[in-house]
């Protein structure tokens, strides 16, 4: 095989792993699309179980409304979590396949929109919304069941207990908030800084493992062409 031929058999290869990562990170953002709507589906269905009439003289519906919290939390980490694979995949794209593409530059041009004009184009105001919608609703349901398990402890004192549900609860809220909240501002507001250097230093690791497998008459060679 000529080097001609090599070079078109590994071009169209990294076109092909270019095509497959797009569509990959237009998954992860249909995927976010269906978690947050699945999510709101099941916290809309807990909360009207718990509002129903025929629920009205069961105790425990603040433990019921904290389900509610643990799914939007939960919910909410996995949009957060798909948000971070868009971005650590585009960050690939730029450093590994864009980077030997003359016109196929579409998050290196994307990149470059987002820092010229990041309030203009609205950047990060989709993934912004969602977080924080999802974060007034866990907070929301959290002071609800707090109400509701407050209630029971007044009509019930012998349920005292119940009060660890809000101790235990609070914290749990609060770090998870802040951890997706840590996580949105580290992994999408600023993923050039937290993965393109990363992937720079892998990259460069494998250039100089390559270099030391060939054979030193070539690498000379190659050293010589560069300078």
């Amino acid at each position: 095989m000529d080097e001609t031929q090599r070079d078109q058999n590994n071009l169209q290869e990294l076109l092909f792993e270019h095509e497959q990562l797009r569509k990959e990170i237009l998954q992860n953002e249909t995927i976010a699309l269906q978690i947050m709507g699945a999510t709101a589906v099941l916290v809309t269905a807990i909360l009207g179980a718990v509002f129903s009439q025929a629920n009205q003289e069961i105790i425990g519906e603040g433990f019921l409304v904290y389900v509610a919290t643990f799914v939007t939390l939960f919910g909410l980490n996995q949009i957060i979590d798909r948000w971070r694979s868009i971005f650590r995949t585009a960050s690939y794209l730029r450093t590994f396949d864009e980077s030997r593409l003359k016109l196929v530059r579409w998050e290196t041009r994307l990149l470059r929109l987002r820092v010229l004009a990041p309030h203009d184009e609205g950047y990060g105001l989709a993934s912004g919304y969602q977080l924080v919608t999802f974060a007034f609703l866990a907070v929301v349901t959290y002071v609800l069941g707090t109400i509701y398990i407050w209630q029971d402890v007044q009509a019930f004192p012998q349920l005292v207990a119940y009060l660890a549900g809000p101790i235990v609860m609070f914290p749990f809220t609060l770090w998870n908030l802040y951890d997706i909240w840590r996580t949105h501002r580290k992994c999408v507001l600023k993923h050039a800084e937290t993965f393109d250097p990363l992937w720079n230093r892998i990259k460069v690791e494998e250039a100089n493992a390559a270099k030391q497998e060939l054979p030193s008459h070539i690498t000379q060679a190659q050293d010589d062409k560069r300078a």
